[in-house]
């Protein structure tokens, strides 16, 4: 349901906190269960498209108050999604299937699937706030372009992603 909403800007997330940051730092450490390590990851990933959404949404500010220039938060934002797909665990980068069974209902998902989702939507949004964002000057404008172009790249990625034919959808019953 995050992502749908945070997809869609709709909703708020459950704020990331101290808390949130410990808990997942113990469900990775102790794994009871072969799923808390993708939730650590989808959180991680959730707590990056929040902080794309917050800056959308205009209530992104550094310490000092100030707007974090654009050119800056979209090149630091880029690196830290880089840094999170770099620093997945190889079992998560696989195209291994995980069953979830709840209720005598068994959802076969793929765990790649799942993050990728999370990823390519994040990239999107991430490139998506130069289409709400004035420049001025030939020299905004080219950073402008550069990252327009990104957006399209990353929705091509998209859709190439999801139109694929081994792509894992999942169906309700």
């Amino acid at each position: 349901m995050a992502r749908i909403t945070t997809t869609l800007k709709k909703g708020e997330p459950l704020p990331f906190t101290p808390h949130l940051k410990a808990s997942c730092e113990r469900l990775a450490v102790f794994r009871e269960y072969e799923s808390d390590r993708l939730l650590v990851q989808l959180v991680a990933i959730q707590h990056i498209a929040h902080s794309i959404s917050c800056r959308l949404n205009g209530t992104f500010y550094s310490p000092a108050s100030n707007e974090v220039p654009l050119k800056i938060f979209i090149e630091s934002t880029q690196i830290e999604l880089d840094t999170f797909k770099q620093n997945l665990p190889s079992d998560l980068q696989q195209n291994r299937k995980l069953s979830l069974i709840h209720e005598d209902i068994v959802n076969v998902t793929s765990i790649t699937a799942s993050i990728l989702c999370h990823f390519q939507a994040t990239e999107i949004a991430l490139y998506e706030i130069v289409m709400y964002h004035a420049f001025n000057g030939e020299e905004e404008n080219a950073h402008r372009l550069s990252m327009l172009y990104s957006c399209l790249l990353a929705v091509k990625t998209f859709f190439s992603t999801h139109n694929a034919p081994d792509f894992p959808v999942t169906t309700a019953r």
